[in-house]
């Protein structure tokens, strides 16, 4: 891991990912936490509009999208049991910024088209 390099690139690209992501919850009110460290995240998709209740339908449909863009996310099962409203993000060690971007664009546009749904 360490003479590939590995390990660092998954600190870097996995800050650029979280700082993409902070980027798309100051844009849309549905993103409740982004948390997670290197390129193990995970974001809260919320009702939106001050509402911080968990939007199950809003996380599927994030989901449907980014699978229709050939993106693959899975719903967070985490040591406290299973949180529909949750997206786990983790991607293989070796992702490249390009391909970080790339996978980023496609989450930015269902996010966006589920922040729609919410209204």
């Amino acid at each position: 891991l360490e003479e590939e390099g590995l390990v660092n690139n998954a600190a870097v690209v996995g800050a650029q990912m979280k700082e993409g992501l902070i980027g798309l919850q100051d844009e849309c009110d549905i993103l409740g936490d982004v948390r997670g460290l290197g390129l193990c995240l995970g974001i809260e998709i919320v009702r939106g509009g001050g509402d911080k209740a968990p939007w199950i339908e809003g996380a599927q449909a994030i989901t449907r999208h980014c699978r229709q863009a050939g993106l693959w996310l899975a719903l967070e099962h985490g040591a406290t049991g299973f949180s529909p409203n949750c997206l786990r993000i983790m991607p293989p060690l070796s992702i490249t910024k390009d391909e970080a971007e790339a996978g980023l664009a496609i989450l930015g546009q269902a996010i966006r088209a589920a922040q729609k749904l919410a209204r």
